[in-house]
């Protein structure tokens, strides 16, 4: 059974958009908070996402390059 590299790039992008989604709404948040307590959770939400976001580039970069049909 052969790894599916181009499954799990489609799985990584869409899990990427997904982290963008929160990211971006986390982002709205802390701009709307006033209490203090409320912005610090807010930033453990966008540094999360951040990290995931950073975890999904790096799986990518380290996966094999797809390459065109023909090539080898």
């Amino acid at each position: 059974m052969d790894f599916d590299f181009q499954k799990a790039r489609n799985s990584l992008h869409q899990l990427n958009n997904k982290v963008a989604q929160i990211l971006a709404y986390a982002e709205l948040m802390q701009l709307s908070l006033t209490g203090e307590k409320e912005r610090e959770r807010v930033k453990l939400v966008i540094a999360g996402a951040l990290e995931c976001r950073q975890i999904t580039a790096s799986l990518m970069n380290d996966m094999p390059k797809p390459t065109a049909p023909g090539e080898s």
